[in-house]
């Protein structure tokens, strides 16, 4: 049984700030829980401020980070690394 999940969401622009994000967390986040993986990781840009935002809100807190881990637009940044740990299926969050 895997005990981590790590894993990418990105929502398409003309899509975003409209709760598609939150609600696709938030849908993977159970069914982790669900499938018995006990840790999730998402990694983020430094400069994705809103996805940070998001992944905070829901409980996900920042565990590391790789120095120029992406690069976009011509110019490297942080790759930042979001981390929740799950609790068992029907304990209490």
């Amino acid at each position: 049984m895997e005990t981590v999940a790590y894993i990418v969401v990105m929502v398409k622009r003309g899509y975003r700030r409209i709760g598609i994000g939150t609600e696709l967390v938030k849908t993977l986040i159970d069914l982790a829980r669900e499938r018995g993986f006990k840790l999730i990781h998402f990694p983020v840009f430094e400069r994705n401020v809103a996805a940070r935002r998001l992944y905070s809100k829901l409980g996900f807190r920042e565990v590391g980070r790789i120095p120029k881990g992406f690069y976009r637009d011509g110019e490297f940044m942080d790759e930042i690394l979001m981390a929740m740990e799950l609790p068992e299926p029907g304990d209490q969050a």
